[in-house]
């Protein structure tokens, strides 16, 4: 029953950190196959001659808007040390509705959910020079951007049938909703171009075929309409852009981490291609007498420099896409109490969807967009540096900078500054990083430990596990092994 509570805390809590993970892993000189996602180059000097990763998870859930203010912490829980008065006969947590909190400050709403599943991956070294890896991973992430609270506010009251809401009039200047999911199969070349014993130098590509699970996207430039209660909506004015693959993107997603790493087919609804290229370089007493095959217990350099530019490339929805424009200068009025939209809405958001499109067409306020769906990756440039302080102590500092725009119909990526303290050996590894994640804008302290094959992480140790309040959570774990 411990473990459920465990995972039931989880759900809920899922450390304010977005579309971020892996910090504590990725700077790992054991990373392994897991360097593929990470810097290509990197294998060609990675301290083993064959490197394999099972199966690896990391998500990341937070908003602004909703926090679990719990009158104990995470720790608490997994240690059993939950005062008994928060207890049901049963010993488990009795978790409160009034527990879950609503923040009212009137700051634009925004939340985010990233989810990274990394299936099988094997790397292996030919002679001295050469490296190729193979991976595969499913990404998942769905981002809401300055939304109203009176949106919110009117969105609760719908389900609510005991609520007696008046005339609301919600403005928004702009809000943006993207969700997307997609499938990576990947091959990585990873080249030895200086083998000397102070000094090493490594080149690498990657390059990617991706498959589209789902995509939806929605840009709102302007909109003003006045809500009357659970009665109707007037819109009085609205410039809006959507596209989507199936507007029940949530379930779409799922359907990409259930299926892991090998989708059906039939699920595909998009095609696209992506590249990785890096440089890796390492200085020191390196040595290079006793063959790729033996395994080396601690890697003997005294600096490290690597650099990477990730994720270039696209994704085309042509399969199944729609795109349309919804633009009306004059009050537009909508009755939500008609038959017809009452058995839309019991189908769920794809029937509401439907309802919406069809009534914008009678009015004449609806234009189809011809193109296909395209989706531009995350991409990201950063510059890793890591110092040996003496044998098994490394300090590495990790730059990411992304180079997207919210403008764009982009996965949006993250840019942090993370300096990484580690104790680091073949067998065993921890360390504790420091990050100014979320564009620099939030600070945390992560927890990375590695025990043979097994890892776990989190980059925000300290909110994830010590706080009380909890408006999102970070962690990622998983199984990947040397192969001698």
């Amino acid at each position: 029953m411990k473990l459920l509570r465990i995972i039931l805390f989880l759900s809920f809590s899922i450390a304010s950190v977005k579309a971020q993970t892996f910090f504590g892993l990725q700077n790992s000189n054991y990373a392994g196959a897991h360097m593929i996602y990470t810097n290509p180059a990197s294998l060609a000097i990675m301290p083993f001659k064959r490197s394999v990763n099972f199966s690896s998870i990391g998500f990341n859930i937070n908003n602004n808007y909703l926090s679990l203010e719990t009158p104990f912490t995470f720790w608490d829980m997994v240690t059993n040390q939950v005062d008994g008065q928060y207890l049901n006969a049963n010993g488990n947590i009795d978790w409160k509705s009034e527990w879950l909190k609503e923040n009212n400050s009137g700051n634009k709403i925004w939340a985010n959910a990233d989810l990274e599943y990394r299936g099988p991956a094997y790397a292996t070294r030919y002679l001295d020079r050469l490296v190729w890896a193979t991976a595969t991973r499913t990404r998942n992430s769905v981002s809401m951007t300055n939304v109203s609270p009176q949106i919110v506010t009117w969105g609760k009251s719908l389900l609510d049938s005991t609520s007696n809401l008046n005339i609301l009039d919600v403005a928004n200047q702009t809000f943006n909703i993207r969700a997307n999911s997609y499938q990576e199969f990947s091959g990585s070349l990873s080249y030895l171009a200086v083998n000397q014993k102070d000094l090493k130098v490594g080149l690498g590509v990657t390059g990617k075929i991706l498959l589209g699970l789902g995509s939806f996207n929605m840009h709102n430039n302007g909109s003003k309409f006045s809500a009357y209660g659970h009665d109707s909506i007037r819109v009085d004015y609205a410039d809006i852009k959507v596209s989507y693959t199936d507007f029940d993107f949530l379930s779409q997603i799922m359907k990409g981490v259930i299926l892991g790493s090998f989708p059906k087919l039939n699920n595909i609804s998009g095609f696209g291609y992506g590249v990785d290229l890096g440089f890796s370089i390492e200085s020191g007493d390196l040595g290079h007498d006793d063959g790729p095959s033996k395994i080396v217990k601690n890697k003997q350099y005294r600096w490290k420099l690597s650099g990477a530019v990730l994720d270039l490339g696209h994704i085309n929805y042509s399969s199944n896409a729609t795109s349309y424009h919804i633009k009306t200068e004059k009050p537009v009025a909508m009755n939500l109490m008609t038959p017809e939209f009452i058995v839309a809405a019991s189908n769920g958001s794809t029937g509401v969807l439907n309802y919406v499109t069809e009534y914008a067409k009678q009015k004449g306020i609806y234009q189809e967009i011809p193109e296909a769906i395209a989706m531009t990756l995350p991409t990201k440039v950063q510059l890793q540096f890591d110092y040996c302080l003496i044998k098994y102590f490394n300090v590495a500092m990790h730059w990411q900078q992304r180079l997207s725009s919210i403008e764009q119909n982009q996965i949006l990526g993250n840019s942090s500054l993370v300096v990484v303290p580690r104790f680091e050996h073949r067998w065993f590894e921890i360390s504790t990083p420091m990050s100014f994640y979320d564009n620099y804008e939030q600070f945390g302290i992560g927890l990375f430990t590695r025990i043979g094959p097994v890892f776990f992480g989190t980059d925000n140790f300290l909110k994830s596990f010590t706080s009380t309040k909890y408006s999102g959570m970070n962690m990622y774990f998983g199984v990947s092994s040397v192969i001698p």
